[in-house]
């Protein structure tokens, strides 16, 4: 059982109102359980579930001026997520086929991926109210040398409120329609070696963002990247 609590608050020194709020900003209370069973005498299934609750309070006003940057949402926005994260790994060990094969295994794990927006980065980006319309993330994950990652993104049509600070304590707004939008991300990644000297976990990646070239606009209202590729190639020393 896991309890994380994060609160607001700058210290003593900052000079601004806003600074001294002191607010519970995430609440998150998770558990996890897990079984393994031994099905064969080289062969090992292990299974396990995590539940994870987070509450998060997202700062809807300027922390300078105190305007509102929602007008039709409170001071402060409460949202609630929750989700149950399965997870299985079967391992089978080859030390009976060859003594070069002692200590050798072959592993295979899947997984879902679910993570709420439980840091202030995403929530509230330079002040501002993002969390207001943020989902968790969801996905597959799979375990092994060779890995596909699929991450698909939703949005409602939305009106946003932008602020800009003209003068000081002179503010702005602006309401901003977005439209709805689907986004698809796909990355291979593959694994090339363990270790080769003093290096290990030579990865090699390639991606794809945007796959079907989806217009938008981000939530500032300019529009997002077109479809684009990459490769990479990451190691650990």
């Amino acid at each position: 059982m896991e309890l994380e609590q994060c609160f607001d608050g700058y210290g003593e020194t900052a000079v601004w109102t806003a600074a001294h709020d002191y607010e519970k900003r995430i609440d998150i209370l998770s558990g996890f359980a897990q079984h393994q069973w031994q099905v064969l005498p080289s062969l090992t299934l292990t299974a396990g579930m995590r539940y994870e609750t987070v509450d998060i309070r997202v700062g809807n006003y300027s922390t300078s001026s105190g305007a509102i940057f929602i007008t039709d949402q409170p001071l402060w926005i409460d949202r609630s997520f929750d989700g149950w994260v399965p997870k299985s790994w079967i391992n089978y060990e080859l030390d009976k086929w060859a003594p070069w094969f002692r200590d050798t295994s072959l592993s295979l794990g899947l997984s879902r991926i679910w993570r709420a927006p439980d840091y202030h980065g995403d929530y509230n980006p330079q002040g501002k109210p993002a969390g207001a319309w943020l989902d968790p993330e969801h996905g597959m994950g799979c375990d092994e040398d060779t890995s596909v990652i699929v991450d698909y993104e939703f949005q409602d049509k939305q009106v946003i409120e932008q602020a800009e600070e003209v003068a000081p304590d002179e503010w702005t707004f602006e309401s901003v329609p977005i439209n709805a939008y689907h986004r698809v991300d796909l990355a291979v990644s593959h694994v090339l070696f363990q270790q080769w000297g003093t290096l290990s976990d030579g990865t090699l990646k390639v991606y794809a963002g945007n796959v079907f070239n989806e217009t938008y606009e981000d939530a500032d209202g300019y529009p997002a990247t077109d479809r684009t590729f990459g490769i990479g190639f990451s190691v650990s020393m």
